[in-house]
């Protein structure tokens, strides 16, 4: 078992958190998208849902009740970045129960590649393909014009989680192409090496034939990198559970019929296994 490196939370302050968000952030959000059009004000909703997530998971809240936060990620997530799919164009969406008539405008705030990977791997756990196939559409011109400005190693990743829900996708060179990419900024490369690279082999265990234990092998590497960038910032939500190695797990369960081989935090069995 590997364990969360963040165990000695208060109960009480946590359970207030998760309250204040429920009955207070999240509807004044809303409200704000309705009335203003908001589009910042869907990006920036993206994290705390993150977090609102990952607190009903360390409190062990109901399954539908951490479903429910996660979808929150998705549905904020999905709508901020089809706000920008659809400049000069009225669509709907909907957030928490709340059917929202929106125009797309064009923005650089939270259209960025990070915040992408976070609201697609969302989707992907929740096993949503409408929302990943918007998610699909975002162009690479968008990721270059937000205010963080992409490398092409993080252009290289999303295009390898887009080109696993396209039937035409060539993963073999998008990887490789990933795989050479040179210009990851200094400081981002702590990030970059504990959290996104660890991705590749798992991605191409998954489409490779017999590779269930080279991915549980793989995947455990994976989780202790997770664990070790973390275990510095233990009040950041989104170290608490890793989107990013679920969304993999969820993938390769569905796909391939790979089972996990340990037990994690930071991936929630039941969400692999969809017993929600």
């Amino acid at each position: 078992m590997i364990e969360r490196h963040y165990q000695n939370f208060n109960i009480p302050y946590t359970e207030k958190m998760l309250d204040r968000f429920e009955n207070n952030l999240l509807p004044k959000r809303i409200a704000s998208v309705q009335r203003l059009n908001g589009g910042e004000v869907l990006g920036g909703s993206i994290n705390p849902a993150i977090k609102a997530f990952g607190e009903s998971i360390i409190l062990s809240s109901p399954h539908q009740t951490c479903i429910r936060h996660l979808n929150l990620v998705k549905e904020l997530g999905a709508a901020n970045f089809a706000y920008v799919i659809n400049e000069g164009i009225t669509f709907k969406t909907h957030i928490d129960g709340h059917t929202i008539e929106l125009t797309g405008q064009p923005k650089t705030d939270y259209v960025d590649t990070d915040s992408w990977i976070k609201v697609h791997c969302a989707a992907v756990m929740l096993r949503d393909f409408d929302a990943v196939n918007i998610l699909n559409l975002v162009s690479e011109a968008t990721f270059i014009s937000a205010n963080l400005r992409p490398d092409s190693f993080d252009l290289a990743l999303v295009d390898i989680l887009k080109g696993i829900f396209q039937g035409d996708s060539d993963l073999a060179t998008l990887l490789e192409k990933a795989l050479l990419c040179d210009d990851i900024d200094d400081m981002r490369l702590p990030y970059a090496h504990h959290i996104l690279s660890p991705l590749l082999p798992l991605v191409r265990c998954i489409f490779t034939a017999n590779a269930e234990a080279e991915f549980n092998q793989e995947l455990r590497e994976a989780v202790a990198m997770h664990k070790a960038y973390w275990s510095k910032d233990e009040l950041e939500a989104q170290g608490w559970v890793s989107l990013p190695l679920t969304a993999l797990a969820v993938i390769a369960k569905d796909a391939k019929g790979y089972k996990m081989s340990f037990e994690t935090d930071y991936i929630p069995a039941w969400i692999v296994n969809r017993e929600f």
